[in-house]
Formats: structure tokens, sequence, C-alpha cells
């Protein structure tokens, strides 16, 4: 099944058959909204689309996809958010637009502005999904999807190009910018990325109904605040005048929630929702343009657990 048909099928609905192996696990994230969210509970991290009722296993961010300086956490954060903002801008039609080209000499996914930009390789750069160590890795990545739905008992066809055909074509050696190595893997648009009939200025809206969404555990042994509290921290690329509402949630233990700006100030934090409700819970405007930190923490040093935080 192409990645661009799969992806609508998922997020809005269709008459694709998808269905998943008994005993799938389901992350909680699948009943507040479609799009997609990293599911940073599990080792190592994935990355999800949730939608239609289902929950898909999208990629697992193993050493090979995050190279230094990024941890697999950060990447699979990086890589949802992208995503997941394209989905709410646009719609899960945006996808469709989805291509392979390059940037910075580098080869990428990516969205292209028209059909003919797609049929070309030419990546509209404010919409780079995912970058590629080398040509061979982004050769590798649709029969590597493809392989990871039928695992998940997902139907479909599997019509693009094998893992044999890309070993075949490129090595582990090939350079970045290698003009034979360009050209071949600018080839794989017409066997990975379907042609979009729609425009990519559509006015179709995501039905996602958060901009970052994700999960995590607060285990002994990781990192501490002066007050011997554990936390974890993800990352958020938010815009001045922005307003944002986020939300820490656990059944395990009670939620401390702070958001730190990118000069590393304290925007804001929450202890309780309420006093009926220990999850936390921040609504801020965002003074400046940059990437903000929140760090999901517990209330006290006792504090463990799983939990899930929501950006609106």
């Amino acid at each position: 099944m192409k990645l661009a048909k799969f992806l609508v099928a998922l997020l809005v609905g269709s008459a694709a058959t998808i269905s998943l192996l008994p005993g799938l696990r389901q992350p909680v994230q699948a009943q507040t909204g479609s799009g997609f969210y990293c599911d940073e509970s599990r080792e190592p991290p994935v990355m999800v689309a949730a939608g239609n009722g289902q929950v898909i296993d999208f990629i697992t961010f193993t050493s090979a996809w995050a190279p230094p300086p990024y941890t697999a956490e950060v990447r699979c954060q990086v890589i949802s958010a992208r995503f997941q903002r394209v989905f709410v801008r646009d719609g899960a039609s945006a996808f469709s637009n989805a291509t392979f080209g390059y940037l910075n000499n580098e080869p990428v996914m990516c969205l292209s502005r028209n059909t003919q930009d797609q049929q070309r390789g030419i990546c509209d750069p404010e919409n780079i999904l995912l970058t590629f160590q080398n040509e061979l890795q982004g050769c590798l990545f649709i029969p590597a999807f493809e392989e990871n739905l039928f695992r998940q008992g997902v139907q479909g066809d599997s019509s693009g190009i094998t893992r044999e055909q890309c070993n075949r074509q490129f090595s582990a050696q090939t350079r970045r910018g290698d003009s034979q190595a360009r050209q071949t893997f600018l080839a794989l648009n017409q066997q990975q990325a379907p042609i979009s009939t729609i425009p990519y200025n559509s006015t179709t809206t995501g039905t996602g109904n958060y901009l970052l969404q994700g999960q995590g555990s607060l285990v002994a042994g990781g990192p501490v605040l002066s007050d011997g509290s554990l936390f974890k921290e993800h990352l958020l690329s938010g815009t001045a005048g922005q307003t944002v509402t986020i939300t820490l949630e656990s059944s395990q233990f009670d939620t401390y929630l702070i958001l730190l700006g990118p000069n590393g100030d304290r925007v804001a934090e929450n202890d309780d929702i309420s006093s009926d409700n220990l999850n936390s819970q921040i609504t801020v405007t965002l003074p400046t343009t940059g990437v903000y930190r929140i760090l999901a923490n517990s209330y006290d040093e006792t504090g463990q657990g799983n939990y899930t935080y929501t950006v609106r």
C-alpha cells in the first residue's frame, strides 16, 4: 500500500481494509483524536499514526534513525511534530504530495508544492518530513514501512520498490550528492510516491485536535530536579503570540508540569488542574519564537510511572 494512500485511509477513513492483530498495543492517545505522536514509553521510541479508530506503528527510532547529536527520543519528537503540523494545517490529503528529493544536498522525504515539482523531486523547503543519512536508507523506507504494516495485520499492496532492489542500486557507502545516486534516488518518485491530484494548498483541514502529543515514563535512575523529583523533557516549536494549552496526565503519580522558554526561563508551571484533578495543565501565550522545553515532572521524589502529554 502506498504511503500517501495509507495515510489518507487511516486518518480520515475509507473503504481500505485496516485491521490490527489481536493483542496489538493500542495507546490511550488513539481516543483523543487523529494524528501523529511519539510513544516514548517504548524502547526504542515509536512514532505512531492514529485515526479511524486504529493506531499504527510508523517509525521505530533505532540508532540508525537518530544520528548524533540527536537522541532517539528527540528525533521521534521532531519527526512526529513535522507530520502532525502538516496534518493539522492541511489535512491528510496533503500527504498525497509526498515525494523524495534533495535539500542541502541530502536525500529527504518532503512535500512538493504541485504535481510538476513532485514528479521532478523538488521539495518545499518548509515541509521536510524526513531527512535520510544516505540514499540507501531513503530507498529502504517504503519497504520497511510496508513490512511494518504487514506485521500489524494491515492489508494492502506491496507494489513498491523492494529491499533487494534498494541494495542493488545503492551501497552503504553512497555519498551524498553523487550524481548517479541522485538520479536513481529521484527515479524512485514514480514507484514510491503517487502523483497527487489534490492541490498542495487544499482547504481540507485536519481532524486532529492537538498540535503535539506523546507519552513517556518516569523511572528510577532518570534525571531529577533540585528537589529530587524525576522529570523528562519534550520539545515544542512555538511562535511568538501563539496560545497553547499543555496537559500532563498520569494515573500512576501526581504530575507537575513546567514550561521553559527558548532561553531556559520558566514560562509557566502547574501542579493540579483542580482540587479533584491531580493532573496538570498550562494555558499560555508564548512570548517568543523558538524551541520550548516541556518538563513532565512528578510532584515529589516518590512519583514514578507512565504519563501522556498533549499540546493543543
